[in-house]
This record gives structure tokens, sequence and C-alpha cells, in this order.
């Protein structure tokens, strides 16, 4: 039977800490942002400015945003998604997945950034806010079972074409007055979306690439004992 999600919480689910952590740090520079004084040095410091970008900065621009009001009811939609997603593959695949995968996207968009920052009118523009980030996650967590219904506010969605719509927007959001580089950094969630699926050679959704190839050699070894005891006999 497919599934029903309605933004309500899984009674029996385990406990998601790191995604309630990251939802509380989003939320907080969000708050802090519109508070003039702070808000200006937050976007300064931890912003990604494709100018001048600081080693830290690939990697902490979803922790701050231009914050207002306009951008409150698109926040809140944004962590419920967190919540969703991040939650599931937290619960499914432990924390250091959720962790790996936020921020290898939010790592990589810093870098494709940089790039299509040379298609912009104006260059020393900056990514900041956690919509990207929390859009890889989607479309990671939507991969998984692209057939599946869920309900968002009300309406019925299959996953897959939920995952388009995030894509859409992401390149509409991204890509407005610049839309090659709204192609560009769209390019990371086609990554999770062959991800989430398993059609990456040699990477397992889930799985450290490590532990995955000395599985499979453990077991491409057992396999070879069992046939040389079969051909013994």
């Amino acid at each position: 039977m497919a599934s029903r999600y309605r933004f309500q919480p899984n009674k029996t689910s385990n406990p998601i800490p790191v995604t309630i952590a990251l939802i509380i740090a989003i939320a907080f520079g969000f708050i802090l942002s519109w508070i003039p004084q702070p808000g200006q040095t937050l976007i300064k410091t931890f912003a990604f400015w494709f100018d001048s970008p600081q080693l830290w900065q690939f990697v902490t621009f979803p922790f701050v945003t231009n914050g207002n009001g306009y951008g409150l009811l698109t926040l809140i939609i944004e962590l419920l998604l967190l919540y969703r997603f991040g939650g599931e593959i937290e619960r499914l695949y432990r924390a250091k997945t959720l962790l790996f995968n936020l921020f290898g996207a939010t790592f990589g968009a810093a870098c494709l950034g940089l790039i299509g920052s040379k298609f912009m009118l104006t260059p020393e523009s900056f990514l900041a806010d956690s919509y990207f980030s929390i859009s890889y996650i989607v479309v990671l967590g939507c991969a998984r079972k692209p057939e599946e219904a869920m309900s968002f506010w009300g309406l019925p969605f299959k996953h897959k074409w939920f995952a388009l719509i995030n894509v859409v927007f992401v390149l509409i959001g991204y890509g407005s007055g610049a839309p090659i580089f709204g192609l560009i950094i769209c390019i990371p969630l086609l990554f999770a979306w062959l991800y989430g699926q398993n059609k990456i050679p040699g990477i397992t959704f889930g799985k450290n690439i490590i532990s995955a190839k000395a599985e499979k050699k453990k077991d491409n070894r057992e396999f070879d004992e069992f046939r040389s005891k079969v051909l013994d006999k």
C-alpha cells in the first residue's frame, strides 16, 4: 500500500536527532538574519561569495540567509521537507549518511556555482540559504522509491513527480536571469536521482564505498570457495 505523507510525525519511528539539529540550526540562522547587524555579519562571513570565497563558506552557506518575512513560508516548507526526507534517511541509513549527502551536495553546489558565476552578469553575487541542499535531500529520498505516493498539503504526488517539481523550482530559482547558471547548479540533483536509485557504478546508496568493496570481495571469495567445493565433488 502506498504511503501518504501529511507532515505528521511517525510515532513508531526512531529518533532523528541530527535532522532536528539541522532544522534548529537553519531556523536559528534565519531568525538572526532578521536583525540587521547580525544578519549582515552572517552573510558576509558564512555566505558563499563567488568573487572571494573562503574555505568554510563551501559548506556554511545553507545556514545563513537574507532573512525576511517573505521568505518565512518558504523556510517552513523547506524544514518540513528536511524533516520528512532527511529524517527518513537518518532513520534508515544513519546520521552520517544524511550529513555526508547534505554537506557533499552543499560543497558540490558551491564548486559548480563558481563555474556558473562566469555566466552571470554580477559575479560578485553569493549563495545563501538552505534551499538547494534540502532540494538535494528531497530528490535523493524520492529516488529511493520513485513510484511511491505521497500527499503534500493534500495534493497527491508520486515521488518521481515531486522530485521533478523540486528540480524545476531549483532551475527557475537559481537560473532567473542566468539560465546557464541554473542548469549548472542542477547537476548535483541529477546525481542525487541516479545515486538514490543505485545507478552509479561502484556506489551503493547508504553504504560506505570502502566497506561495500570489502563486502563484495568477501561475497566473491565465498562464492569461489563454494564453487571449488562443488567442482571437487
